[in-house]
């Protein structure tokens, strides 16, 4: 990935992605016109830097995404079809956290609907591991075990944050 836009402006002209117009431009109408037929060109042309905009310090960059190349340059992939993918692959285990954390919460009802009924049954042994199952899940797919469980008690009362 890029630190910076400028670092993906050198990236991009490394890559021989970027056309760099030294020559004084007028932002008004030239730059427009200029980035129109550059971006319509096949492939979406390159990118393009204007150095001096008439009036102006500073540059002004423009077209840096109009390719798919460019794209997936900045997105850090290799296409966008690996783009989706990943996002595929994170919802999937967003849904399985999502389960895993209601899981814990019905076990927890229950170890406590069964206390204050007096029932004397290995529940929280279960809730237990539960706890850890999902904690592990949670870690496996890039999470803290502190993010997953906000300090809720277990049915006999003890902290299960570990």
């Amino acid at each position: 990935m890029f630190k910076d836009l400028n670092d993906f402006i050198a990236a991009l002209e490394k890559e021989r992605e970027l056309a760099r117009i030294a020559d004084e431009v007028s932002p008004d109408l030239e730059i427009c016109a200029v980035t129109d037929r550059v971006s319509k060109s096949p492939g979406g042309g390159p990118g393009l830097l204007f150095e001096r905009p008439t009036g102006y310090g500073m540059p002004v960059a423009v077209n840096l995404f109009g390719s798919m190349k460019r794209m997936c340059m900045a997105l850090g992939v290799g296409k966008l079809d690996d783009l989706a993918a990943a996002i595929r692959q994170f919802r999937t285990h967003l849904t399985r956290i999502q389960s895993l954390k209601e899981m814990r919460e019905v076990g927890r009802r229950l170890a406590e609907a069964q206390e204050k009924a007096g029932v004397d049954v290995p529940v929280s042994e279960a809730y237990r591991s539960l706890n850890e199952r999902s904690r592990l899940v949670y870690e496996l797919s890039g999470g803290t075990p502190q993010s997953l469980d906000h300090g809720t008690s277990d049915p006999q009362g003890a902290q299960t944050n570990e």
